[in-house]
């Protein structure tokens, strides 16, 4: 059974604008938020962030502990209205741990199969950046959005696309595997299909 719109305005007791609402039924976004491959599409939402928040900064200058850091403060200051949604209609954008709990758990765990691998952590934390502009463009309404960037910097998109090494360790896979979970931008913000999880 489909949330009526009321239902999924006051979850959390925060009453979601309508055009919140709007943005989140809709799954493709319009041509002018879209690119031909990754370095375009990262151009493009790059240069939307830059226009319409005060503080961006490059993914390349944060650690993925500050990332994750970031994304615990984004996490209690979602909408759970958005997730309603992205739930009802099989969307990526779901959030794919039940509590900040479960998801420090996983962070933890990855934190440790990337060690001090310069590759891994460099996928980590490019990771952590997709998916914190994610969370915080898609499950954070827009006063509340403007309310955070205006109080602390937003990373922006990294250019620089990974890919899974042929044959990897079983470590260089879960953390690559997450890689291409958290990478779901690409899915409908680029015309082009998302990291293969093979190199040829």
């Amino acid at each position: 059974m489909r949330l009526s719109t009321f239902a999924l305005a006051c979850v959390a007791g925060e009453i979601l604008d309508s055009r919140d609402l709007q943005r989140a039924r809709t799954k493709r976004p319009r041509a002018s938020w879209k690119g031909d491959c990754h370095e375009d599409m990262v151009k493009v939402l790059n240069g939307h962030l830059k226009q319409m928040f005060p503080k961006v900064k490059p993914c390349h200058e944060w650690s993925v502990e500050q990332l994750q850091a970031l994304q615990g403060e984004l996490y209690t200051s979602r909408h759970e209205g958005f997730d309603a949604v992205y739930q009802s209609g099989a969307d990526r954008r779901v959030m794919q741990q039940g509590s900040m709990g479960e998801f420090e758990a996983q962070w933890a765990e990855l934190n440790e199969l990337a060690g001090n691998h310069t590759g891994r952590r460099e996928m980590l934390r490019d990771g952590h950046c997709h998916e914190a502009v994610m969370w915080f463009v898609h499950h954070v309404s827009e006063e509340t959005r403007h309310a955070i960037a205006a109080s602390m910097p937003i990373p922006m998109l990294p250019y620089d696309r990974h890919e899974c090494p042929f044959n990897p360790t079983a470590h260089e896979q879960q953390v690559c595997d997450e890689y291409l979970h958290q990478v779901s931008c690409q899915d409908c913000h680029q015309d082009a299909t998302a990291p293969s999880s093979v190199v040829v």
